[in-house]
């Protein structure tokens, strides 16, 4: 039952952020979106997929740690998590 509690107590109490998370900038209006898609070639394609069935991982997975690589490596150093 205290796990309970405590899950629904975090679930609905603010406790703060938590140290070292990156929660993103203040959010201002107007709201402007800022898209760009990336096109793989069949080539790099097939290479990303025979590599990630090589490590016994999805392409989703491998993508996922792709990204985030990227957007940690230019915030700053006091940030060294992502949560979603």
């Amino acid at each position: 039952m205290a796990f309970i509690n405590k899950a629904l107590l975090k679930q609905y109490v603010y406790f703060g952020r938590e140290a070292g998370l990156w929660t993103g900038a203040k959010i201002m209006t107007p709201l402007e979106t800022k898209l760009r898609l990336v096109a793989f070639s069949p080539t790099v394609s097939a290479a990303l997929k025979n590599a990630c069935r090589q490590n016994r991982t999805t392409t989703t997975a491998a993508l996922q740690v792709i990204i985030a690589h990227a957007l940690l490596s230019h915030l700053p150093r006091e940030f060294t998590k992502l949560k979603g």
